[in-house]
């Protein structure tokens, strides 16, 4: 802090105080999907899962956790160029259509809670000021969806035809 930079409070002046918080959002298949706030010095993205209550247990998939965040985009070429296995080519545009002119750069990074590893992994990862994190749903949640879609159909149908006595009672 240089002192050159100090203003002097006058007599009438006003004095405006703006609280904008760091936060981070969780998405997807959690228990509660919201915004919320880094309200600690550090923050892990395992704490961050646990706050919104972790996946949901018949629609969330722990293998499938993602953190979306801003990198500099010095160091997502770097991360890039020297673990090329670690870059999911489903996920990564094309170098053509990479915009690596940009300062900052959009990163995906994965992490598998069904894995010893993954635990620690999150609990090394500090959370930042706008990550968002994502609970991918399970590979049974679509069919699970449309099994209650068909039983709220199926369920009228069997409702509206008894009372009509179109269906005997037993």
């Amino acid at each position: 802090m240089d002192p050159a930079d100090n203003i002097m409070v006058m007599p009438k002046d006003n004095i405006v105080l703006v609280n904008n918080p760091k936060t981070f959002v969780v998405m997807g298949a959690a228990t509660k999907v919201a915004q919320y706030n880094l309200d600690l010095e550090r923050v892990t993205l395992a704490e961050g899962i646990a706050r919104a209550g972790g996946a949901v247990d018949t629609y969330g998939n722990i293998a499938g956790i993602y953190l979306l965040r801003n990198e500099t985009t010095q160091f997502a070429k770097a991360v890039i160029s020297t673990n090329q296995r670690a870059v999911d080519t489903s996920y990564v545009q094309s170098e053509e259509t990479r915009d690596f002119a940009a300062p900052r750069t959009r990163v995906l990074y994965r992490v598998d809670l069904t894995q010893p590893g993954g635990y620690f992994y999150a609990q090394n990862i500090t959370l930042r000021d706008k990550d968002v994190i994502l609970v991918a749903n399970a590979e049974a949640a679509q069919l699970q969806k449309a099994m209650t879609l068909l039983r709220g159909f199926t369920g009228a149908f069997f409702d509206v035809s008894r009372a009509s006595g179109l269906y005997p009672p037993n």
